[in-house]
Formats: C-alpha cells, structure tokens, sequence
C-alpha cells in the first residue's frame, strides 16, 4: 500500500524535547501515524512506531549526563508501553524491552539494519590524504574513542593518519578526548563524503577500518 511520508523539523523557538512533547503531536493530521526513530516520541502520541535502539540509559546511567538519564528512565517505559509498534534492530534487544520495559511482545518488531543506496555521485577524493585508519562513532563510551586515540599515540612515526568522525553528543557524560598529531576529527559529514572515506580506505593496499 503506497504512503505519503512527511518530515517535521523543529522551528521556531521552541526545540528538543519541549518541541517534540508539544509542538510536534499538533502537527500531525487525522489518520497520520508518527514514525519515531531515535528512542524517543511525544507521549500523548498513541499512532506511533517508535525505534529503540538500546537501554544503555537503564544498563550504564554512568555514561550519560545524570538529567538526560533521568528523563529516559522517566518516559522511555511509559511511550513504549503507549505506542501502537516498537521496532528495534536485534532480538537481545527485543528481549531487553519485553523483559525491562514490559512491552507485549507481539508489539515488538526486530528491523535488522540496512543500507539506503545514495543518490547523487559520491566525491572521488575525501580530501584526507592516504593511507588513514577511519573511526565513525560518537563520544558515546561505547564506541571507545579515547582508548582508539590512545593506541595511535603509541607510533612514534605512523605511517597512516588517524580519521575520526562523530559529534560529541550532548546527552553523553562529558570525556575530554585530546586529539594528537597525524589524527583528524570530522563532526558534520553528509552521506556522499562519509561514503568517499570509507571508498577511500579500501583503495589502499592495506586499509585498517575500525567502527
């Protein structure tokens, strides 16, 4: 059956959760079904498909700044308990929600990740330099950026650079990561250039990946 999709995008003043709880539920239309993709969704919303990418905010509060943890401990298990669908991308996680959240399992789907095909023509040269080791991930604890940085410390002449790319993450406990010679940070990147440096790593006779 052929659907119409809309994307809504805060304006105005009013951003965040504040946007998302009351101005967003307004901007739906009769019939619409909200489709919420980053673990969380306004609660007064009950057509809603709501992704749930983890519990880390339940298992590790340590790695999260101590308002965010408090807010998702707060809402997460009410909106999914609320919601018309969850869909997540593994069964440990699915298990983690019907287990954690007391969710009715029959209303949780598993969506294993997957890729978009790009449109437009991806660049041929990322402007980095070659050979490089290329890091995607976020300031998130789990993505261990610091020990990945530490480690290229240790070559006293390294004969790749270093290229990481990722934001900070507000929600994230704050980590200092200091960046050291030879290594690069890169925060906004659209698809066609995120897609050149991983195209780019692999051109090399010995590409080192690490994600």
């Amino acid at each position: 059956e052929e659907t119409d999709l809309r994307v809504e995008r805060p304006q105005g003043v009013t951003t965040g959760h504040a946007w998302e709880q009351l101005v967003l539920p307004m901007r739906l239309n009769k019939g619409d079904v909200l489709l919420s993709l980053a673990n969380t969704g306004p609660l007064s919303v009950r057509k809603q498909v709501l992704a749930i990418h983890d519990l880390a905010f339940l298992e590790h509060p340590e790695w999260f700044i101590a308002s965010f943890a408090r807010w998702y401990r707060w809402l997460l298990p009410r909106l999914a308990r609320r919601v018309a669908q969850v869909i997540t991308p593994s069964e440990d996680v699915r298990s983690a929600i019907i287990r954690t959240l007391g969710v009715d399992e029959d209303r949780i789907t598993v969506v294993p990740p997957f890729l978009v095909p790009l449109e437009g023509s991806i660049p041929n040269d990322p402007g980095i330099g070659a050979p490089y080791c290329l890091i995607v991930g976020s300031m998130d604890p789990r993505k261990r950026i610091g020990e990945a940085i530490a480690w290229y410390a240790t070559f006293a002449e390294p004969a790749f650079r270093l290229v990481w790319v990722g934001r900070p993450g507000r929600a994230f406990a704050p980590a200092p990561i200091p960046l050291v010679k030879g290594c690069h940070h890169l925060t906004d990147v659209d698809d066609p250039l995120l897609a050149a440096l991983y195209r780019g790593v692999g051109l090399h006779e010995n590409p080192r990946k690490m994600a």
